[in-house]
């Protein structure tokens, strides 16, 4: 909750010289309910641009109208009279939350802020960590007014809109440094770890900028220039490869002259790379994402899992995680154990699992999954929330359904 801690300490040093000057006139209340500070300094921008409203404080919490900020967000809205939960959309994103319960979903997968959404006079308040951790825009105090922007406190994607996965033959490269970029031009992605996942190996060459070989092929490419070399003969490509934060890139559908390959990019952002070998006639599939709404990618240590394998759903209002396949990439072996159905060990580290049991047993101690492990097509699956419980895993999951696994160090 780091987000969290430095926002209310901006929120005490912005509102430090406020209070001290009216500390006389702003309203207290002793039970902690919303109250508003200074009714005539704590307006809203989002971006900027100064919204209908203003934000309360809840001890030392911040709650906004989440109607306004939402909305001024890009937010469709629904809100549903009998069960007093708010539905918001955007794009493939959904956030849902309720009235005075601290459980807030962000895609099926339920998180807590430590603070329950609340009504006053009519208008229902969230507290900020919903913006900085759920919908990831940075929300910070200023002089008792309350900025709201929409860079991240994350890593932005690469084009404002899409954050691009690269996968070659199925298997991910991972998030570190190897993602897409976009511009006018198309989508432009590394190409020597493309190659080396294609089996190429980098040769010195001084005539060259990058020069990449796999038995008897050969690919010869210079910055700037649209004639590269393939063994002995040009090939012309679109655009002319450029540097890109070191390293050599290409519009993705140069790849196909140079490496002999299909592409293809999904609708989640996730770029595919198949070899065509003569054979295969598989191509990336573009049209529609494995649940018919996210393709699931999931990226362990930055080391991506091939998605037909982890086959990540949804299920009990959260998503499901092969738990033998993250444990593995996290460094742990399966130990055999007739009592449970996985038992997997790392160091003194042991963690014990059976279907449909929500105590789960890790070392000597229970601990209680939020939800039950499930068996689907010989695999054990967690709730993507038990992964802290479990391996003292953090586990974000960004708007195209790229799931990041971290074990903090």
């Amino acid at each position: 909750m780091k987000k969290t801690a430095a926002l209310t300490l901006a929120i005490a040093i912005g509102l430090m010289g406020t209070q001290a000057a009216f500390a006389g006139q702003a309203p207290v209340n002793p039970k902690g309910a919303p109250v508003n500070v200074l009714n005539t300094t704590t307006s809203i921008s989002v971006d900027g641009k100064q919204v209908e409203g203003s934000f309360l404080m809840q001890g030392e919490v911040v709650m906004l109208p989440v109607r306004t900020v939402m909305e001024e967000l890009g937010y469709k809205l629904k809100w549903n009279h009998e069960t007093k939960l708010v539905e918001m959309t955007q794009q493939n994103q959904s956030l849902t939350i309720t009235v005075n319960e601290d459980r807030y979903t962000l895609n099926k997968m339920i998180r807590e802020l430590g603070k329950a959404p609340v009504l006053n006079n009519n208008e229902l308040y969230v507290p900020s960590a919903f913006l900085t951790e759920l919908v990831q825009v940075t929300a910070e105090v200023v002089d008792g007014h309350l900025q709201i922007a929409t860079e991240l406190k994350q890593d932005k994607p690469q084009d404002g809109k899409q954050h691009f996965v690269i996968t070659v033959n199925h298997e991910g490269l991972g998030t570190g440094d190897w993602l897409g970029t976009a511009d006018d031009d198309g989508v432009w992605v590394p190409i020597q770890p493309i190659a080396e996942a294609l089996g190429y190996q980098m040769v010195e060459d001084e005539s060259y900028d990058l020069v990449l070989r796999q038995g008897a092929r050969t690919v010869m490419v210079n910055e700037g220039e649209k004639t590269a070399g393939v063994n002995r003969m040009l090939v012309h490509v679109e655009h002319a490869p450029k540097q890109i934060n070191g390293a050599m890139h290409v519009v993705l559908e140069d790849l196909n002259p140079l490496f002999n390959v299909k592409t293809g990019v999904d609708v989640t952002g996730v770029i595919g790379v198949v070899s065509e070998d003569g054979t295969s006639t598989e191509k990336p599939d573009t049209e529609v994402p494995q649940d018919g709404k996210l393709h699931y990618v999931l990226v362990v240590e930055d080391e991506g899992i091939d998605p037909r394998e982890a086959n990540v759903y949804e299920a009990n209002e959260t998503v499901m995680i092969p738990v033998q396949m993250v444990g593995e990439a996290l460094g742990y072996e399966v130990v055999q154990d007739e009592n449970y159905d996985l038992v997997l060990r790392q160091g003194v580290r042991t963690i014990m699992l059976q279907e449909g049991k929500q105590e789960a047993g890790v070392n000597r101690m229970l601990v209680h999954l939020q939800t039950a492990p499930e068996l689907k097509e010989g695999a054990l699956y967690i709730g993507m929330e038990g992964l802290q419980e479990l391996f003292g895993a953090a586990a974000m999951m960004d708007e195209t359904g790229v799931i990041t696994i971290r074990v903090a160090k």
